[in-house]
C-alpha cells in the first residue's frame, strides 16, 4: 500500500421494498496510482502523441512519409492512405491524437492532490478506459496490417505498442479499478471501437492518386513549350550505365528509340600485332613475318598456324610447305568439279529467273503507317516502342510503372479489366521505369524491395524485342499476384517463352538496357515522383488508380483519336 493512497471505500445501501431490512455493502471502487507511476507512463503516452501528431501532419498535407515509402512489406503511404485510415473523412491518426491528448491531461489530472479524491479517481478513470480503448483500436489496425493491406507501418506500429503498452501497465498494476466500473469503460471502448469499424467496412476504397494537367508556357527564346524538369538538350548530362550515349528527342519532339547499330560490340582481333623496335635487323625480320603472314592468310591457314609461323622460322617453312601441297591438291580438284558446276550454274539460273519472277508479282512489305502518340507536350511513335496491345488501337496511353512497386500492380490489374472490356479498342505503350538507382539517377534512395527491378526491366525489353507477340503474355505474367518474381523466376519464364538461346543472344547487346535508359530520362523530364504514371496528351495520372469504371472513362475522354 506504501506505493498508492489511501483506498477511497463507498457504502451502498440498499432498502427491501419494505423498507425493514438494510444491507450495508462496501467494496473497493477504486485506487489512485502513485505520481511516480504515472510519471513512468507519461513516457509511451507523449510517444504515442507525437507519433500520432506526425502521421495527422502526414495524411493532412498529403506528404511523403520519412524512411517507409514502396517497400515491399514496410510501406507506410499504403496504409495511411488506405479507406481504413479514415473514420466520416477525419483520419483515426488524428482521432489517436485526440485520445492521447485527454489521456495526458486526465493523467495529469490524477497526479493533482489538491483535487478531491472523487475528481481525481474520475481522472483516473478515464485514463483507465482511454488506454483500453487504445489497446483495442491497436489490436485492430495490427490485424489490419498483417492482414488486409499486407504491408505494414512501422510509424503506426510504433504508436499501437504505446497504446498496448499502457493499457498493460494500468490493468495489471496494483492501481486497478473494481469489476463494476472497469467493465462499464471496456464496454464503452468496445463500443466506441465497433462504430470505426462499421463505418470503415462500408466506406468506399480511397484512390490514392493525383491529376496533373500540362499547360503548355510559351518560350518565345527557345520556342519551348514544354514544362518539363529536363530540356533536350540535357540529355548528355543524364546518368546512363556502360557508356551509353542517349540520344535527345526528334524533330517535333519525337522520341526516337535506341537503334542497334549504336551498341554493336567491336570484333577482337585474333591476330597479335608485333611490337615496333628501333634496329635495322629486326624490322627486316618484322617485314619478312608479316610477308609470310599474308601468304598465309590467303592460303587460308587458320591463325594459331598464322602465329606459329610469324613466331618461329622451322614452323614457316613447314606451314608454306603444307600451303603449296594444299594449293596443289585444290587445283585438281577444281579442275575436276569445273564441267560439272558449269551444268549447275545453268540450271541454277533458269531456277533464280523463275524465282524473280514470282518475287516480282509479290508486294512489298511496306512499314506501318506511324501512330503519333502524344504525352503531356511529347510524342512517341507506338511501332517502335513496347506496346501491349496493337498500336493501331483506337485509344493508346503511354504508362511509366516499375514491376517490383506495390501500387503500380495494383493499377495494372485495374488496367487489365479494362482492356478486357475494351479489346482490342485499347493498347498501352510500356515503358518500365526501375525505382533503383543503379539504373534511374533520379531515385536517390533505394528500398530492397526495388533490389532487382533493373533486370527486371531490362529482360521484360529483351522479351518485346525477341517476339513482341509475346510480350503481353510475359508483361502481364510479371505483374500478376501482388508481389513481384524473383529475376531467376522472371528469367525462367522468358527462357520457356521466346526460347534460351534467343534470349541469350539478345540480352548480351545493350540495347535493351539502352531501352530503360530512355524510359528513366523521359521520367525525369516529368520532374520524377510517383509510379505509376499514366500519361495522356494534355493530363498525367500518377499514384495507384484502382477503379476499374473510372479509368475507363478517363481513357475514353482523354487517350482517343
Amino acid at each position: 500500500m506504501s506505493s498508492i493512497s489511501k483506498d477511497v471505500l463507498k457504502t451502498i445501501e440498499a432498502v427491501s421494498g419494505d423498507g425493514n431490512n438494510r444491507v450495508r455493502v462496501e467494496f473497493r471502487r477504486f485506487s489512485l496510482p502513485s505520481n511516480w507511476f504515472v510519471a513512468a507512463l507519461a513516457i509511451p503516452m507523449l510517444t504515442a502523441l507525437a507519433i500520432s501528431s506526425y502521421l495527422t501532419y502526414v495524411s493532412v498535407t498529403a506528404s511523403e512519409i520519412a524512411g517507409c515509402t514502396g517497400g515491399q512489406l514496410f510501406d507506410c503511404a499504403h496504409v495511411i492512405y488506405s479507406k481504413w485510415s479514415k473514420v466520416f473523412g477525419i483520419p483515426v491518426s488524428a482521432m489517436a491524437l485526440g485520445t492521447y491528448v485527454a489521456m495526458i491531461v486526465a493523467a495529469s489530472v490524477t497526479c493533482m492532490k489538491k483535487l478531491s479524491s472523487p475528481v481525481r479517481l474520475m481522472a483516473w478513470s478515464a485514463v483507465t478506459g482511454l488506454a483500453i480503448a487504445a489497446a483495442l483500436a491497436a489490436l485492430y489496425f495490427i490485424y489490419l496490417q498483417v492482414f488486409v493491406l499486407e504491408h505494414l507501418c512501422p510509424w503506426c506500429l510504433g504508436a499501437h505498442a504505446c497504446g498496448l503498452l499502457i493499457a498493460t501497465a494500468v490493468l495489471v498494476s496494483r492501481t486497478r479499478i473494481a469489476l463494476p466500473p472497469l467493465a462499464a469503460v471496456s464496454s464503452l471502448a468496445a463500443a466506441g471501437l465497433a462504430v470505426m469499424i462499421g463505418v470503415q467496412v462500408n466506406s468506399e476504397e480511397v484512390q490514392m492518386y493525383e491529376t496533373i494537367d500540362y499547360v503548355p508556357t510559351a518560350n518565345a527564346a527557345s520556342g519551348d513549350d514544354s514544362t518539363f524538369a529536363v530540356a533536350p538538350e540535357d540529355f548528355e548530362n543524364a546518368p546512363v550505365d556502360d557508356g551509353m550515349m542517349l540520344l535527345p528527342p526528334g524533330d517535333d519532339d519525337l522520341f526516337m528509340p535506341p537503334m542497334d547499330e549504336e551498341f554493336e560490340d567491336e570484333e577482337d582481333d585474333s591476330i597479335e600485332t608485333p611490337s615496333e623496335d628501333t634496329s635495322e635487323s629486326d624490322d627486316d625480320v618484322a617485314a619478312v613475318q608479316v610477308s609470310q603472314l599474308r601468304s598465309l592468310a590467303k592460303s587460308g591457314v587458320d591463325a594459331a598456324c598464322q602465329l606459329a609461323a610469324v613466331r618461329s622460322p622451322l614452323a614457316s617453312l613447314m606451314i608454306l610447305q603444307q600451303s603449296s601441297q594444299q594449293e596443289k591438291e585444290e587445283a585438281s580438284e577444281a579442275d575436276a568439279d569445273a564441267d560439272s558446276e558449269q551444268d549447275d550454274a545453268d540450271d541454277q539460273a533458269d531456277s533464280e529467273d523463275q524465282n524473280d519472277a514470282e518475287a516480282k508479282k509479290k508486294p512489298k512489305q511496306e512499314k506501318p503507317e506511324p501512330r503519333i502518340v502524344e504525352f503531356m507536350g511529347r510524342k512517341l511513335n507506338a511501332h517502335q516502342w513496347p506496346v501491349d496491345g496493337s498500336p493501331t488501337a483506337k485509344y493508346v496511353f503511354v504508362e511509366m510503372f516499375d514491376y517490383t512497386c506495390s501500387h503500380c500492380r495494383s493499377t495494372s490489374e485495374a488496367i487489365f479489366k479494362v482492356k478486357e472490356r475494351m479489346g482490342d479498342d485499347l493498347a498501352v505503350v510500356v515503358l518500365p521505369v526501375p525505382m533503383n538507382s543503379r539504373c534511374n539517377g533520379a531515385i536517390k534512395v533505394d528500398h530492397l524491395a526495388h533490389a532487382e527491378a533493373c533486370e527486371i526491366s531490362t529482360l521484360a525489353i529483351a522479351v518485346w524485342r525477341c517476339d513482341p507477340a509475346k510480350f503481353s503474355e510475359f508483361h502481364k505474367w510479371l505483374l500478376d499476384g501482388k508481389d513481384a518474381p524473383s529475376f531467376a523466376e522472371a528469367l525462367a519464364k522468358a527462357n520457356e517463352m521466346v526460347g534460351e538461346e534467343r534470349l541469350d543472344k539478345e540480352r548480351k547487346k545493350k540495347t535493351a538496357g539502352a531501352y530503360v535508359q530512355r524510359h528513366c530520362m523521359m521520367y525525369k523530364m516529368l520532374n520524377g515522383g510517383a509510379v505509376p504514371k499514366l500519361l495522356f496528351p494534355k493530363q498525367a495520372v500518377q499514384g495507384a488508380f484502382t477503379g476499374v469504371d473510372a479509368l475507363e472513362n478517363l481513357i475514353k475522354e482523354q487517350a482517343g483519336r
